[in-house]
């Protein structure tokens, strides 16, 4: 009996590099899902398995929502990575408000920022 075949999703990146370019891009990589999943484990498979230029902040600390520091905008809603389950296809881009670093990497002031702008990029 054949094995079944892993849903794949679709996962979109809004990417820049400001060294380069100051023009985003997108690109888009697919991803099996897993039951589960959050869009930060997403990530870690581009990352791991695809690109490893992919600049985002993984979870090495945390994976929990305390630390705050995976904040992105996911289909047009700010949210963490680590707490937004992949439930089909999605677009993951920085924080709108704050100077990109890297791809999915925005500068703020403080880690615990909740992700709406109010805290000055510093």
């Amino acid at each position: 009996m054949a094995e079944a075949q892993p849903i794949i999703v679709n996962v979109t990146v809004t990417r820049c590099d400001p060294s380069r370019s100051r023009v985003p891009y997108e690109q888009t990589f697919r991803v099996p899902l897993s039951e589960g999943m959050t869009v930060l484990q997403a990530l870690d498979y581009i990352y791991e398995h695809i690109d490893p230029t992919l600049a985002y902040y993984d979870h090495a600390l945390c994976a929990q929502g305390t630390c705050r520091r995976c904040w992105l905008l996911i289909d047009g809603e700010v949210t963490l990575a680590c707490r937004r389950l992949v439930t089909g296809d999605l677009h993951a881009a920085p924080l709108p408000k704050f100077p990109v670093l890297k791809d999915l990497v925005s500068k703020r002031r403080r880690a615990k920022d909740d992700g709406n702008g109010s805290d000055d990029a510093g």
